[in-house]
């Protein structure tokens, strides 16, 4: 399967998430923000999703959020190192590294995921969707424990009024 056909297949499992309201338990529930929780199809365990309501155009809260080498997200997400473009395949669709710090006092390991992310705007929305995948010009390194993501996203959606 090529890198598009991917980046497609990862797209409509992130849809199919963001539209179905039915199979989702609320696990967390805030001023601003809901977490929900569900069993995965993808792998054993629970997937998550967050939904919160910004006083701000898609366009502009995905500026803080989207994962991208000279984007916003890496200076205020303390738990991202770094993000690297590893290849442009095409307009809004990369191989992007994402490295993290380690944490709880060095008791979790620095972590490096390898994704195929996937920029999709339309007049209503804006998301980037990704999923883990190999890449010959970014062996796994030592430093690093190699995670894997399997279909995910951010997505800012436009909200009438």
């Amino acid at each position: 399967m090529d890198k598009q056909e991917l980046a497609e297949q990862i797209k409509k499992k992130i849809e199919e998430y963001t539209t179905d309201h039915e199979n989702w338990k609320v696990v967390k529930k805030g001023k601003d923000v809901t977490v929900y929780c569900r069993s995965s199809t993808e792998f054993q365990g629970n997937i998550y999703k967050a939904e919160g309501t910004v006083d701000a155009k898609p366009e502009k809260v995905f500026e803080y959020v989207e994962p991208k080498p000279d984007g916003l997200r890496p200076k205020w997400d303390k738990a991202i190192k770094a993000v690297d473009t590893i290849e442009k395949i095409e307009e809004g669709l990369s191989v992007m590294r994402t490295c993290t710090h380690s944490a709880a006092m060095g008791l979790i390991s620095p972590r490096d995921f390898l994704d195929l992310c996937l920029t999709v705007k339309n007049e209503n929305s804006i998301c980037t969707v990704a999923g883990s995948i190999e890449h010959p010009d970014c062996p796994v390194e030592p430093k690093y424990v190699r995670g894997t993501n399997h279909p995910c996203g951010i997505c800012c959606f436009r909200i009438d009024g």
